[in-house]
């Protein structure tokens, strides 16, 4: 099973760190489960999750990329 972890997601999808991070603490994405060394896990299914919630602000709203308007 591949997993990520939470910096490696961001770079995937073309966010930032902390944007996957305000998105778990607002629950907007499903929460990762934590490794033993406390950091989020992300599998398969998650940042599909991730992804698919990006696409869906890009299709409603203005949005911001890692410091461009879009």
């Amino acid at each position: 099973m591949q997993q990520w972890k939470t910096g490696e997601v961001a770079q995937l999808i073309n966010v930032t760190k902390r944007t996957l991070q305000n998105w778990l603490e607002q629950e907007k994405i499903p929460r990762p489960q934590k490794g033993e060394n406390g950091y989020y896990i992300w599998s398969v299914a998650e940042v599909k999750a991730a992804q698919n919630y990006l696409q869906r602000l890009k299709s409603t709203t203005r949005y911001r990329i890692r410091g461009h308007d879009k």
